[in-house]
């Protein structure tokens, strides 16, 4: 009988390490496939206040918002010809219980040219808000801090084209 070589031994150990590593992933999928249990996650945008000249044309912007939960985007209606409000935009979505990768962003609607996104984020060269919902918790993580369902949340952009963005992010629990 021969040994296996070297490499055939490493290739082994290699496609076990991979594999034990796997297995935490694969059962947390597992248990939230199983439990069968989905969620609705809403984020409410309260107020909006552009803080910059925002339309190239020159006049008064037509705002909007883009709202992706889940991977599922939805936008808000238009605010037209809007610097600032209070719209009290709802965009809800259906999800299964656990986290959850949220995508907020603020646009001016063109008629010729696609829409233009608005700074609503601090960091460099980044204008949307991404994060995380964690539907069993009820928290919202991924921002400078973690906030809990309910709290209102406010963010300003520092870039050309910016404003500020109060929203609000809940958790209807499914049975």
């Amino acid at each position: 009988m021969t040994r296996p070589s070297s490499t055939m031994t490493k290739r082994r150990s290699f496609a076990t390490i991979a594999a034990v590593l796997m297995v935490p992933a694969l059962a947390a999928t597992v248990a939230v496939a199983q439990s069968g249990k989905m969620d609705e996650v809403t984020i409410t945008v309260n107020r909006y206040k552009t803080l910059d000249k925002i339309d190239v044309g020159g006049g008064a912007p037509d705002i909007f918002a883009r709202v992706t939960i889940g991977g599922t985007a939805q936008k808000s209606p238009v605010a037209k010809q809007q610097t600032g409000g209070k719209p009290d935009w709802k965009i809800t979505q259906s999800v299964p219980r656990g986290k959850t990768n949220v995508k907020v962003e603020l646009l001016d609607k063109d008629v010729l040219n696609p829409s233009d996104a608005i700074d609503i984020n601090r960091v460099d060269k980044k204008r949307d808000l991404d994060f995380v919902v964690d539907t069993a918790r009820c928290r919202v993580e991924g921002l400078s801090n973690v906030s809990s369902c309910g709290q209102r949340i406010s963010r300003t952009g520092a870039e050309n084209k910016k404003a500020e963005i109060d929203f609000r992010v809940s958790v209807k629990k499914g049975k």
